[in-house]
């Protein structure tokens, strides 16, 4: 079992992201304001080198299909793609970009899907760390140089951390991502609905397909829509339920960028305890931000470590799947 130290990471992470900090943060002491929340974008470079590929989620989803779907998802990278992810499911960059589109009227930018390009969400990542390790391109891209230019080309002044990172990068260099379909980060969200964006808010919303995970961004409860949506489900008694916790407990925030997945899986009407760890199963690496300083985990429910029971739960858990890829 391998902790990763909030603390730790944010010493290595800061001086990548500190220049590109100023043009996606709210400002200083907002949520998003922190080093954590760009803690994507600079993966490959602190984590370690054995480590090649990784599934990073939020916290706020809920899976209805098993994660070894998502994580094969990786298979149909493009050559220079080195981040999936799925697209922003409300016109939020329609209004972060509205400078840029009123200067250009023809670009595509901050247009609706199929056609535009409505920006990318974080809550579900697939992160392939060599791919960006080799990636001249992108690693150029970090660069505060190319930060600070392409932010003042598009008037770009957001607050949503690595989500508008990629954003912004994505109107100019698509070919780096690989398009995760709608059903893998089905967004509940409809804030921008109700905020002057009500007559095109159903382009940006829409989602043809079988849904993966519910995404209850800006704490959209995630219930209702089971049950709506049951018939989205395929029949599948082996599916895996995913439970993200970390450390936005301590700021008091249902959406939180954390670093892989705690699972847990019901047997028989029991839950197996979450495991807060960093396992490698036959090549997939799940992993989980804790923090020792942390005294408030004691009081939710979901997080107690148990470790005796959870070796034994997920040793059991295990030998029933197959392998992953």
């Amino acid at each position: 079992v391998v902790f990763h130290e909030v603390d730790t990471l944010t010493e290595k992470l800061f001086p990548i992201v500190e220049a590109m900090q100023k043009h996606f943060s709210a400002g200083s002491g907002a949520y998003y304001s922190d080093a954590i929340f760009f803690l994507s974008v600079a993966m490959h470079r602190i984590m370690p080198a054995e480590l090649k590929r990784i599934v990073q989620l939020d916290l706020d989803l809920k899976f209805r299909s098993n994660i070894r779907d998502l994580f094969q998802e990786f298979n149909h990278f493009p050559a220079e793609a080195v981040i999936g992810i799925a697209r922003e499911m409300q016109p939020v960059y329609r209004h972060t970009f509205w400078q840029y589109r009123k200067e250009n009227p023809k670009s595509r930018v901050g247009d609706p899907p199929p056609d535009g390009l409505p920006g990318f969400n974080s809550g579900v990542m697939l992160l392939n760390l060599d791919a960006m390790r080799r990636s001249t391109l992108y690693n150029q891209l970090l660069e505060p140089k190319r930060v600070a230019h392409l932010a003042e080309k598009y008037h770009f002044r957001g607050h949503l951390g690595d989500q508008d990172f990629f954003t912004m990068i994505g109107m100019e260099h698509r070919e780096l991502f690989y398009p995760l379909s709608c059903g893998w980060n089905r967004q509940l969200c409809t804030w921008w609905r109700e905020h002057g964006y009500g007559d095109v808010f159903q382009l940006y919303y829409h989602c043809d397909g079988p849904v993966h995970i519910y995404h209850g961004n800006c704490n959209t409860p995630t219930a209702g829509w089971k049950e709506a949506n049951q018939k989205s489900f395929p029949p599948h008694d082996g599916t895996l339920v995913f439970t993200v916790l970390c450390n936005a407990f301590l700021l008091q925030a249902t959406i939180s960028l954390c670093f892989y997945a705690v699972m847990m899986r019901k047997e028989r009407g029991k839950a197996v305890d979450p495991l807060f760890s960093d396992l490698q199963l036959n090549g997939l690496r799940i992993a989980k931000i804790a923090s020792r300083t942390s005294d408030r985990w004691s009081h939710q429910d979901n997080a107690v470590i148990r470790l005796r029971n959870v070796e034994a739960g997920f040793a059991e858990l295990f030998q029933r799947e197959q392998p992953l890829p």
